[in-house]
This record gives structure tokens, sequence and C-alpha cells, in this order.
């Protein structure tokens, strides 16, 4: 077989599994485009409604209340698709609450540490904390590490993993703990 004819029998086995291919991208791009849309349309209707004053008054009211009932009430006949409209907008409205303000570096410590890491990470720690560390467990799992020099020293013994995340203004919590407690009211 020539190498032409090997380039050419290439040739035809990519046409055709582009041909067979694209078309399912395709499709699978109109799907994610249609979610799209739809996730936007109901968006539009929850902004609509909240943008009149009385309107959002009584979503804090409802919200500051616990009150899903009446929460839920407010959106009535606003097709959301998804699992559960009260916690898709109960979520979308204590985003409002908050403003993008930037990136920051957030330094965790790593989930891979090896044994002797560990005990450096312990050692390191019982220094600066004697009484025990002082720093925060985000939503993950993870610890992360306030800038300062127990961070600095952590970073020179590879012990963390850094990364720049978004960084949003306090925002305010209308509701008491995640918005599934909110809405499946659970205490």
């Amino acid at each position: 077989m020539t190498l032409l004819t090997r380039l050419g029998r290439a040739a035809a086995a990519a046409s055709l599994v582009l041909a067979v291919t694209v078309p399912a991208h395709a499709q699978e791009f109109d799907d994610l485009a249609s979610h799209i849309a739809a996730q936007s349309a109901a968006l539009g209707q929850v902004l609509d409604r909240l943008s009149r004053p009385d309107t959002a008054r009584a979503v804090v009211d409802s919200a500051l209340k616990g009150d899903a009932r009446t929460f839920t009430a407010i959106f009535d006949g606003i097709d959301v698709p998804v699992p559960n409209k009260c916690v898709w907008i109960s979520d979308t409205v204590e985003k409002l609450t908050s403003t993008f303000v930037g990136f920051e570096q957030q330094c965790r410590l790593r989930d891979d540490l090896t044994q002797a890491e560990w005990l450096q990470y312990v050692r390191i720690t019982l220094r600066y904390y004697p009484g025990g560390p002082g720093f925060v467990v985000v939503g993950d799992g993870h610890v992360v590490i306030a800038p300062g020099p127990y961070l600095d020293e952590l970073k020179a013994y590879g012990l963390v993993t850094c990364e720049l995340v978004k960084k949003y203004s306090s925002g305010i919590s209308l509701f008491p703990g995640k918005p599934e407690r909110f809405c499946f009211g659970q205490p």
C-alpha cells in the first residue's frame, strides 16, 4: 500500500468520524443553548418580580420569618426548569445581596500530604498556635489559611495549594442556613 493510499484512507476515516460526531456535538450544543435560554427566561421573570419594591420587601420579610410558603407563593406562575424552584430562587436572591469585588488568593492545606509532610504541618501549627489552629474550614472541607507568617512558612515547605478565587462583598444572608434548609423547613 502506497503512502498516498494510506493518507487517502486516513482522510476518509477522519471525514467519516467528523460526519458522525459533529451532528452529535451540535445536538449537545443545541441542548445546552436551550437550557441556558430556559434558565434565562425564568431568571428574567424572577428579576422582573423582584424589581418591584413591594415584592422585594415581601421576599425579604418572608425569608426573615422563615416563611417558605409565602416566599414560594410570590413566585407562583414562574416555570423554573430545576428540581426545586424555591431553592433556585432563594439562592438567586442571596446572590443579589452581595457584589463581586475582584479576586483574592486563597491558600488551602493540601489534602495529599505525606506522613512526613503532615508531621511538619503539625510542628509548624503548634509553633504558631499552641492552643490549636485558628483557621477557617470551608464548605468542601478544605482548611483555608489566612495570609501571614504562618502561611508563608507552610508555603515554604510546599504544604499548601493556592489559587485565585472570586471575592464578593459580604452581602446579607437572608435565609437561615442554606436555601435548602429554608425551603424544606428543616431546623
